[in-house]
């Protein structure tokens, strides 16, 4: 289930913040050629947000392989 809000549905700014779905609209159309203008958008308690590119999907798989290898490390480094 995760796996497919993950890839296809949640998209991150380049600092992180979960891009709105209007801003993804027009992204989707015109891609990097979105102005700055339409990636701005104000959430429901009045914040107004400029989403930075690239806009980018999770991969958890590959954050957990990540996660792994840098504990297996360590704990082989204490032994």
């Amino acid at each position: 289930m995760l796996y497919g809000y993950d890839r296809n549905v949640y998209f991150y700014d380049a600092n992180g913040r979960l891009v709105p779905n209007e801003v993804l609209k027009v992204w989707r159309q015109k891609q990097d050629a979105i102005s700055e203008d339409e990636r701005t958008a104000t959430n429901a308690s009045g914040n107004t947000y400029t989403y930075e590119l690239p806009f980018r999907t999770l991969d958890r798989e590959a954050d957990m392989r990540q996660a792994y290898a840098h504990f297996e490390k360590l704990l082989k480094d204490e032994a």
